[in-house]
């Protein structure tokens, strides 16, 4: 239990013993216990999204799963992850930081998305995030790092292919990892004409992972 958890369930506690003490001293007007019993209500619908959120939606599963807590997960075969980067995500180079938020592919329940594009200096650098749909049960995703039997998670080295429609090779000039598999990688502004017209994506970093609840 988290220690948001704690606290709502102790302010809940002091709320209705309050209630309850004042209603048999017989203190309480018809506004008070109105106001009591919606903040009650309020404090239990908030104790309750709160549970479904650590136990049944996708994040949560996904911290529980990744962290064996209730869960086994089982590292399968290794994954290649391809997708096409438009034109128009790349074209307005006015913009220096350009939020995309669009869907490039999805494999095996998981959803990647191009978060954002950010024209930097010497470079336009590109952004994913990794979206997991877990199931309660059992169920499967990719991930580009490794999970570990004691918690901790061991990054990748990266392996991504850039290419545009004409097979011409496009070099990375920067790249790396985040949290929940995020990543990303930069292009040098000296390949942007290799780039501008859209380009594909091979990204080799992914491994398949089977979990089921213990």
């Amino acid at each position: 239990m988290t220690i948001t958890m704690v606290l709502l369930l102790v302010v809940s506690a002091i709320l209705f013993v309050a209630f309850l003490f004042l209603i048999l001293l017989g203190k309480t007007n018809r506004w008070v216990k109105i106001i009591s019993s919606i903040l009650i209500i309020g404090l239990v619908s908030m104790i309750g999204l709160k549970y479904y959120q650590l136990n049944y939606a996708d994040r949560g599963i996904y911290k529980k799963v990744t962290e064996r807590n209730g869960y086994t997960l089982i590292k399968k075969d290794p994954v290649d992850i391809e997708f096409y980067i438009k034109s128009e995500w790349i074209k307005d180079k006015e913009k220096k930081e350009k939020i995309i938020n669009k869907k490039v592919a999805v494999e095996n329940n998981t959803i990647i998305l191009l978060n954002k594009v950010v024209n930097r200096e010497n470079d336009i650098y590109f952004l994913f995030n990794i979206s997991p749909k877990m199931n309660y049960e059992k169920g499967n995703f990719i991930a580009n790092v490794t999970f570990n039997e004691d918690g901790s998670i061991t990054t990748v080295s990266n392996q991504i292919e850039l290419y545009n429609d004409e097979q011409q090779g496009i070099n990375i000039v920067q790249s790396g990892n985040g949290a929940k598999s995020n990543f990303g990688f930069a292009i040098s502004n000296e390949d942007y004409d290799k780039i501008k017209d859209g380009f594909f994506v091979k990204n080799s970093n992914f491994s398949l992972y089977q979990y089921q609840i213990n």
